[in-house]
């Protein structure tokens, strides 16, 4: 608001000097008397020199008038140009009868080819500081002339900062300001930033400048393409501004805003936004908050503080729907292209963004009754309340429904840390993956829902960081759905070796259980439970993922309920990485296991696969993951007396698989691969 001042003072000076010589054309009409006048009044005043380096014309009437081209204004020692301004042209007009009673009256005003560079050095000194010149006129100062009309052609004011290199340019095609009431109605066109704009309406009078008194603003135009209207007042406008506006903005494309923002704008659109800004220096709010973008939309209130420490936002927001395509996600729910990527890692690498944790406060609780994450992924009901203070953001509670499963978290990130520390427990129930793989159009033909437990802390400051140093827990579990043969034929691509003949000859295999549980210690993954179990085959596993170097040491036993396809079911590990993961079939894995029966350590889910390959759980009937798991450790502490059948099972995978175990291996690292997503 400084700046405006000096602006509006440098045209007052200019008047002034002009009035001096509006004054001396009533007893002289020598010019170079006149130049010479007015240029040594600008200099007392501001220890600058002013040139009227071009013709002058007079006109002596009731409206007496001055014509000054070719006008310059020095700068300051240190600045960039030697001009602070330089002019084409300088009109002024004159009210007569009022300047011979001692009034000052300006009819009119008229600046053509302005360029007014305003400046700022490294040290903070501006250019429309005018020293100890400025102190001495300051208390001089009386009331401001009456102004009537201003009109600005073809101008520019630069605004340069030595000490960040910013640089900011508003460009003036043609600007009217005429009285109308106690206000200025205004007509302007031009540009900021290079980014064309378009304004009229009414704003205060000169008077309203400095003063407490509110300065009325009622503007309607375009900027960046879009509608903008501005209707209230703002209080203190020249020293400490308190703004109560209403505003709305509404445009077909947001990337319009870029030479704005100071960087690219995804292409978004159409777009609206209104509320009412209110506030002063140190926190502004926006109340009935109301903004859409595309088919989404957003409600509320928000206040941003900058008084303190760091700048904070307090929000409460609203919305009937979130569609993350909207904001500049592909229509089809796709991504660009990525790039290579060298890293030996499927978990990124990439540092997370911590440094905006620190730099921002916040206290935000939202409510969407729709999120559109991607086509087909809808997320509703989501409630959500993050306090981010000092690096440390919570978001707790959050509860969001997703394909019938309703899902709740708490997550605790302090970025604050030395090392940024994150906690997390999170639980899914009865989340219908039947359902999430038709909306993905993978297949219709699964039934089923499945329940997911989190509890996980690590430290860190990348994803993968925080893995290599995770503690906790993770447990999936599935019971009682229906999966088509067509689609377990396609998961087992390149598995086929080892699991296609295990699929039988329905078109349909019931799930009975699907078991997954993990306990992590320092980056490390050990299964406690790992079962696949269908009415036609089962699979239970055991081992360990390393999150560190993310290295897989996984043992996989299969097993089959139909007779005839028992000796084609072949135990397998896996072994590499999350990356680059490698299988190797283990007919004599099967016989191990077996020989561990007899004796009493022996881990429970080799002893499941050992039992389902028997015949030793339900037969084919629905399986209750809880109670597989029970007869599995069951029988691995007593020796059930299903040994002599496993053996002999084992005995016929090994004789049925042996021969065909090299050619297997190929295929199956292949299928391994593309479940793992590479």
């Amino acid at each position: 608001m400084k700046i405006i001042k000096w602006v509006l003072g440098l045209a007052v000076l200019l008047v002034a000097v002009v009035v001096i010589a509006g004054t001396v054309i009533l007893s002289s009409t020598d010019l170079d008397e006149i130049r010479v006048l007015v240029q040594d009044q600008a200099r007392e005043a501001t220890g600058r020199e002013l040139v009227l380096a071009g013709p002058m014309d007079l006109g002596i009437s009731l409206t007496p008038s001055i014509r000054v081209e070719q006008v310059r204004f020095a700068n300051a020692a240190w600045g960039s140009r030697p001009d602070m301004v330089a002019l084409d042209r300088f009109e002024l007009q004159l009210g007569l009868l009022p300047l011979l009673s001692g009034d000052v009256q300006i009819d009119r005003v008229v600046l053509v080819g302005a360029d007014i560079l305003l400046e700022k050095d490294k040290d903070g000194n501006v250019n429309w500081s005018f020293g100890e010149a400025e102190e001495a006129q300051a208390g001089e100062a009386g009331d401001l002339p009456t102004i009537g009309s201003v009109v600005i052609e073809s101008s520019k004011v630069t605004y340069k900062d030595g000490g960040t290199g910013e640089t900011i340019e508003l460009a003036i095609e043609r600007t009217e300001l005429a009285p109308a009431g106690g206000n200025l109605g205004v007509d302007l066109e031009g540009s900021y930033q290079d980014v064309a704009f378009a304004l009229a309406g009414e704003i205060g009078g000169l008077a309203s400048f400095g003063s407490a008194e509110p300065f009325p603003i009622r503007l309607k135009g375009r900027i960046a393409g879009a509608e903008i209207t501005l209707d209230g007042a703002i209080a203190d406008l020249g020293e400490a501004p308190k703004p109560d506006l209403a505003f709305s903005v509404a445009g077909d494309d947001v990337a319009a805003f870029a030479p704005l923002a100071g960087t690219e704008l995804p292409k978004m659109g159409p777009y609206s936004l209104a509320g009412r800004l209110t506030g002063e220096a140190t926190a502004f709010s926006i109340a009935g908050l109301a903004a859409k973008m595309g088919g989404s939309d957003l409600a509320g209130d928000v206040t941003i503080e900058v008084g303190g420490e760091r700048p904070k936002v307090v929000a409460t927001l609203t919305s009937s729907l979130l569609s993350l395509a909207d904001f500049g996600a592909q229509a089809d729910g796709g991504t660009e292209p990525a790039p290579a990527d060298d890293s030996p890692y499927v978990i990124p690498e990439t540092p997370l963004p911590l440094d905006a944790l620190r730099g921002l406060d916040a206290e935000i609780t939202a409510s969407v009754a729709k999120l559109v994450a991607a086509p087909g992924v809808e997320v509703v009901d989501l409630e959500a309340t993050l306090v981010l203070a000092g690096g440390r953001l919570a978001l707790d509670p959050f509860r969001a429904s997703y394909a019938g499963g309703v899902a709740s978290a708490a997550l605790a990130l302090d970025a604050a840390a030395a090392t940024p520390t994150m906690d997390l427990a999170a639980t899914v129930d009865d989340l219908d993956f039947g359902r999430v793989l038709a909306e993905q159009g993978v297949s219709d033909e699964v039934k089923g829902t499945m329940d997911v437990t989190l509890d996980l802390e690590g430290a860190g400051a990348s994803p993968h960081a925080i893995a290599s140093t995770l503690d906790g827990t993770t447990e999936v579990i599935a019971e009682k759905g229906v999966l088509t043969n067509k689609l377990l034929a396609v998961v087992a691509s390149g598995l086929g070796e080892i699991l296609g003949p295990l699929f039988g000859g329905k078109d349909d295999t019931a799930l009975n259980c699907v078991l997954s549980r993990f306990t992590i210690e320092n980056g490390v993954a050990t299964s406690q439970a790992l079962l696949v179990d269908t009415s036609t085959f089962s699979l239970a596993g055991s081992g360990t993922i390393d999150l560190r170097d993310e290295s897989l040491d996984m043992h996989m036993d299969t097993s089959s309920r139909q007779a005839a396809l028992v000796s084609l079911a072949v135990p397998f590990n896996v072994t590499g990485t999350l990356k680059n993961p490698q299988v190797t079939p283990d007919p004599l894995g099967a016989a191990a296991a077996a020989a561990k029966l007899a004796g009493t350590a022996i881990n429970p889910m080799a002893a499941l696969g050992v039992m389902v390959a028997a015949g030793g759980m339900s037969g084919g009937g629905a399986a209750d993951c809880v109670q597989a798991e029970q007869k599995a450790a069951e029988s691995g502490g007593t020796g059930i007396p299903v040994v002599d059948q496993a053996t002999e099972t084992i005995e016929k995978a090994v004789e049925g698989v042996t021969g065909g175990a090299g050619e297997a291996v190929e295929g199956v690292t292949e299928g391994l691969k593309s479940l793992f997503g590479d």
